[in-house]
């Protein structure tokens, strides 16, 4: 008796080993950032910029616009359209004009044209929210460091 039982516990062991063996497997979808993801980071390096530009901090203000242009490009390509919301189109007209004054005062070490050019790049944030149809969106300059742990003023 205790035979037969083991031999019918292997076989329906066999048999289930079996079934999930040829089961599909389920294919999960990988996450994919939505749009507020990269704005957000994208927020936190318009921050970041500020931060430097006003300390004179050439090299993280370069290093913050590098990282600012990287967020905008991946939420082209990854976002192209949001809500029916060209965000590739919108980005690709806006940003131009605003990102080369702001490299070149970046270069010059130029706190005056520094402002004016972070002023353009707010306020072509601002446009971009107007025409994407969110206009609460109303991004200002930085009242506080947007982290804790970083220094902004060059050592």
């Amino acid at each position: 008796m205790l035979t037969r039982l083991l031999i019918a516990s292997a076989a329906v062991s066999i048999a289930t080993a079996s079934l999930l063996a040829r089961a599909p497997v389920p294919q999960h979808k990988p996450w994919q950032p939505g749009l507020g993801e990269y704005m957000v980071g994208i927020q936190r390096h318009h921050a970041a910029l500020f931060f430097a530009g006003k300390a004179g901090n050439w090299e993280l203000a370069s290093f913050e616009l590098k990282e600012l242009e990287e967020g905008f490009g991946d939420a082209q390509e990854f976002q192209p359209l949001h809500e029916k919301v060209d965000v590739k189109s919108l980005l690709e007209s806006i940003l131009p004009p605003v990102m080369k004054p702001l490299h070149e005062s970046i270069e010059k070490g130029d706190k005056q044209l520094f402002s004016r050019g972070f002023e353009a790049l707010t306020s072509a944030c601002n446009g971009c929210h107007q025409a994407a149809n969110v206009p609460f969106l109303d991004i200002v300059d930085p009242t506080a460091e947007p982290t804790v742990n970083q220094r902004y003023e060059k050592r």
